[in-house]
């Protein structure tokens, strides 16, 4: 499958082109054929919210691990506050499952890459613009703009994307209610 160049936000880090870029598919099966393939798997983090454990509080971040000998890992997560967010990029994580209040590690995609550390995934991530101007935008509605992007860039699938953000509205949604309002 040919992809398209989503570079904007580049950390620098030399990655390779679009072309080289390449999905695996359901089978393993790389859709391009090229010398030597890595694979990055993209997953989305659910950690219960803080400081009461509700829908609205769940916080939501992605994570790619390259499967190379180091296993490294990019975590990003939404960070501010209501019209002053940015994204928040952090490098050589631990796993997710050692995190804290994790609920849940949603597996996205595997994306097979030329290079171990290819930087497409992490382009578009960091491309997402912020919409600072929508008062109830957060975390979760930002990882579903990510996943369209990436969508729309080529690097999952359609059905990927849908199944990811429903899986996510899941979790979100088996927080417990807020509490009733008494009079």
């Amino acid at each position: 499958m040919a992809t398209r160049s989503a570079s904007r936000g580049s950390s620098g880090i030399a990655g390779v082109s679009q072309e080289n870029q390449q999905h695996v598919n359901a089978d393993g099966d790389a859709s391009q054929s090229g010398e030597e393939h890595h694979t990055q798997d993209l997953h989305i983090l659910i950690f219960k919210g803080q400081p009461r454990d509700i829908q609205s509080t769940r916080v939501t971040n992605l994570q790619i691990k390259a499967n190379d000998a180091n296993q490294t890992r990019m975590t990003f997560q939404l960070d501010g506050s209501p019209g002053n967010y940015w994204v928040d990029e952090q490098r050589d994580q631990p796993s997710a499952m050692s995190r804290p209040n994790l609920v849940r590690k949603l597996h996205i995609a595997t994306v097979q890459t030329t290079t171990p550390l290819d930087m497409n995934i992490r382009d578009v991530i960091m491309s997402v613009p912020m919409r600072n101007d929508e008062p109830d935008w957060n975390c979760q509605n930002w990882v579903g703009d990510v996943i369209d992007g990436l969508r729309d860039a080529g690097l999952i699938t359609s059905d990927e994307a849908h199944a990811s953000v429903d899986a996510m509205v899941n979790i979100i949604f088996r927080a417990p209610p807020p509490p009733a309002l008494t009079s």
